[in-house]
């Protein structure tokens, strides 16, 4: 009898030590050096003719395990919370997600989906009084990219495309092009549902526009800010032709979404950016070259041509004014980059100026250079 009922306790044990396992690792780690303490207890408890385990082994078993299992039961709950915690931040995702990776997704489901001559129609569309059917049928095939567009507006991190500006005039900013074509999509679907009476989904897309133009100037390049004051626009037209038609609501909704806009660079933030890595690493690169050619001054200046010529749309007839100004000398094309550089400064306090004071001091510079 004594012998059948040490089996079943036997039994017993390893039934919890299993189902302890499969809830939480961390018990099974702990019934397992349980495990072992019992076997050395029982050892010492042993007599050389007997195995049956001692009363106080048994009674201290009993309690371990009845201790392990409330414990068990203070674990399923928290398991839960847990759940419910990553739940929640299931959907808060878009929100802690870099707004530059979720363009990128959506350009790269664009580019599988549509041809571009197909994407290019939306700016003859958007010419068009009235909505066409064929304008609706390309907007229809669009509906989820614009819905995934607009989430995209509730991303609260910082837009960071990850441009290497270590790479000068030779880093690409293939997403501008194709942002703006796509923001001439968003500006027909917003011109469709404000046709249609919808002005809800109007401010939405109004703000998509803002929000993408916005992120495209977050980064301190001066071609992301013009492309982004070109999506700008698109939004201004729209919203100048069809604004009378908001109501209280909706008025307060797109109130409220521009004053949320994320923040941009001004043409300020760019200019040092520009200053460094445009003439700035194209000095760095004349500097090498002359490095290069200690004794040699014909071949670093017929290297220093073929970059001029690679980065810009300067010609012979060009070239040759750069080396008379230089007086064929690569110190004195470092020269004229160096007097060049000042420009930025000068243009940079233009920029503090009110409006009209800056433009004045830009059209005399341009004079000037003319």
């Amino acid at each position: 009898m004594k012998s059948q009922k040490h089996k079943l306790l036997k039994i017993t044990k390893k039934c919890l030590i299993t189902a302890f396992s499969a809830v939480n690792h961390r018990l099974f780690f702990l019934v397992f050096t349980l495990e072992i303490a019992q076997k050395r207890h029982t050892k010492l408890m042993r007599t050389p003719k007997t195995r049956i385990p001692t009363h106080a082994h048994r009674h201290t078993c009993a309690w371990l395990f009845s201790f392990l299992f409330l414990v068990n039961l203070l674990f399923i709950p928290l398991q839960t919370l847990q759940s419910a915690v990553a739940e929640k931040k299931v959907v808060k995702t878009v929100e802690s997600i870099n707004p530059a990776l979720l363009y990128w997704k959506e350009l790269l489901l664009l580019a599988q989906r549509n041809d571009d001559s197909t994407i290019g129609e939306a700016r003859r569309y958007l010419m068009d009084e009235e909505i066409s059917p064929e304008a609706n049928l390309l907007l229809l095939n669009l509906d989820d990219i614009f819905e995934n567009f607009s989430l995209i507006k509730r991303s609260k991190i910082e837009c960071d495309w990850g441009d290497d500006f270590s790479q000068g005039p030779h880093l690409l900013l293939p997403h501008l092009s194709e942002l703006r074509k796509f923001g001439f999509c968003l500006a027909l679907k917003g011109k469709s549902d404000i046709q249609q009476g919808d002005g809800e989904a109007f401010v939405d897309d109004i703000l998509t526009l803002f929000t993408m133009a916005s992120h495209i100037k977050s980064s301190p390049i001066l071609v992301n800010l013009f492309v982004g004051h070109a999506i700008d626009e698109l939004a201004v037209n729209l919203l100048s032709e069809y604004l009378h038609r908001l109501n209280e609501k909706e008025l307060k909704a797109l109130q409220l979404g521009l004053v949320n806009l994320p923040r941009e660079k001004t043409v300020a933030d760019c200019l040092p950016t520009e200053k460094q890595f445009i003439s700035g690493w194209f000095k760095e690169k004349v500097i090498q070259i002359k490095k290069e050619n200690p004794e040699n001054e014909n071949e670093g200046l017929d290297e220093i041509r073929h970059l001029v010529f690679l980065l810009t749309e300067a010609d012979t007839e060009d070239w040759q004014v750069i080396l008379d100004d230089s007086n064929n000398a690569i110190d004195g094309i470092i020269a004229l980059i160096e007097e060049a550089e000042k420009y930025y400064n000068e243009i940079a306090e233009w920029t503090q100026l009110k409006p009209q004071e800056c433009l004045k001091k830009l059209l005399n510079f341009r004079d000037n250079l003319a």
